[in-house]
């Protein structure tokens, strides 16, 4: 089955508009409103599932935030694994 897709001159508005809210909206709950009334426009006279144009993606801080924890995560493990060589090197 292939995907049905949205003639280029829709694509090529559609992406300069996405462009214009990030740009211009700083909210991102209000970006992600806008432009799901974009695509509604014009998905309805299109009839394509939304779910071939949207992108999972986190949001800035709760991507950092993730970051941040796999890094004290990789510490705390490299941490255990010296204290672990250092007490076995002792009981020798």
């Amino acid at each position: 089955m292939s995907k049905k897709r949205l003639p280029k001159s829709i694509r090529k508005f559609l992406r300069r508009e996405k462009a214009r809210i990030r740009s211009r909206v700083l909210d991102l709950k209000k970006q992600k409103e806008l432009i799901d009334e974009l695509y509604a426009k014009f998905l309805g006279s299109y009839s394509i599932k939304k779910d071939n144009f949207s992108k999972k993606r986190k949001e800035p801080k709760e991507a950092e935030k993730a970051k941040k924890e796999k890094e004290k995560e990789k510490e705390k493990r490299e941490k255990k694994k010296t204290e672990e060589k250092t007490s076995l090197e002792n009981k020798k």
